[in-house]
């Protein structure tokens, strides 16, 4: 499944409604102000305010700077999982689209939901406390062929795990 935007962003119409930012179902950053909305392409100012200034709370996301708060629509979750690495102590370290790192294990757990955008179960994992990230195709599927080696009496309609020194991670619903 190649996920695209759902939209063309209306930035003035954003802007009127007080939104100054976006990220898209894709983890890309928008601006809706100034001279010059649209895409975030300097990478250092998303990640500085990823790590720094985004928060979430009452179920809203929110860049927070000492001075100003500003509302952030998100379509989905704010990050995305864009690569993985075996380590040589049998352990997975999974990487978002802004550098974070996070290891699989038994605290920190992929689980399955169903965002707005399509009708299935896709694999998420939190990053920071309220702010998720979703693997990216590529990783779910190279997660779904290590599930596969693992598991192979599955049914329509289980839950396929991805098995890590004792923790089970579900990657996908099967459905073949």
């Amino acid at each position: 499944m190649n996920i695209k935007p759902t939209q063309e962003y209306d930035h003035k119409s954003k802007l009127e409604h007080d939104i100054h930012f976006t990220i898209d179902q894709n983890g890309s950053w928008y601006f809706h102000g100034g001279n010059n909305p649209g895409p975030m392409h300097r990478e250092a100012l998303v990640k500085l305010f990823a790590d720094k200034a985004l928060k979430f709370k009452d179920g809203k996301y929110f860049l927070a700077t000492p001075f100003e708060s500003y509302e952030v629509d998100v379509e989905d979750v704010p990050f995305m999982i864009v690569d993985f690495e075996e380590t040589e102590q049998g352990e997975i370290k999974l990487f978002t689209n802004i550098g974070d790192e996070i290891t699989l294990n038994k605290e920190k757990k992929i689980f399955l939901k169903a965002p707005a955008f399509t009708d299935i179960e896709l694999p998420y994992i939190e990053v920071r406390k309220g702010l998720n990230a979703r693997l990216s195709q590529r990783v779910r599927d190279a997660f779904i062929e290590k599930a596969l080696e693992q598991n192979n009496d599955l049914e329509e309609g289980d839950i396929l795990f991805f098995n890590l020194n004792d923790v089970m991670h579900p990657i996908a619903k099967w459905d073949e």
